[in-house]
């Protein structure tokens, strides 16, 4: 639910259906409602586990203040300055010159996950934040991935007994 320091959670199609967003003016993705904001501001990030980017195609950070999306960005190839590998450009939209603290959501398509990133940012109109020569670099630990983001290699699923046309049937499985 957010709530924790760490959160992740498998892909739900709601949550990443709701990031809804639309080709704002400079022909990059924005969040939908972006003209009902008087201010923005921008930061260029990459994503890092343990110092090593993660960030690849198809991956999403959205920037939130209480739950509100307000800024969200598909990674995009990082221009030769930033050596390689993806950058997400996000533009932030608020009613506020200053003062919201932003928190950030990461959707790893590979792995299928929103993870809450753990950094937070204060919102001040027109900031810069990260540019092609130095991106922002938000990096997660993967102490706490280790647990949250284990996925089974299979499963076995055994007969029902006594008879699946019983009111009552037993269902044995196993995950490895």
């Amino acid at each position: 639910d957010g709530s924790c320091e760490y959160c992740s959670c498998p892909l739900n199609p709601l949550i990443i259906n709701s990031w809804e967003t639309t080709t704002g003016p400079s022909g990059n993705e924005v969040i939908s409602d972006y003209t009902n904001y008087q201010y923005n501001g921008s930061v260029t990030a990459r994503i890092y586990l343990d110092d090593e980017e993660i960030g690849a195609s198809g991956d999403i950070l959205a920037a939130f203040v209480d739950n509100e999306l307000r800024g969200i960005a598909f990674a995009d190839p990082a221009p030769p300055p930033l050596g390689g590998g993806y950058v997400f450009n996000i533009m932030i939209f608020s009613n506020e010159s200053s003062g919201e603290i932003l928190t950030f959501k990461y959707y790893n398509d590979l792995s299928d996950y929103v993870i809450c990133l753990s950094e937070t940012l204060e919102f001040v109109s027109d900031m810069i934040i990260g540019d092609a020569l130095a991106a922002h670099d938000f990096n997660i630990s993967s102490d706490w991935l280790d647990a949250d983001l284990l996925l089974p290699e299979s499963f076995i699923i055994n007969s029902a007994y006594p008879n699946p046309f019983n009111p009552y049937v037993n269902i044995e499985y196993s995950i490895i």
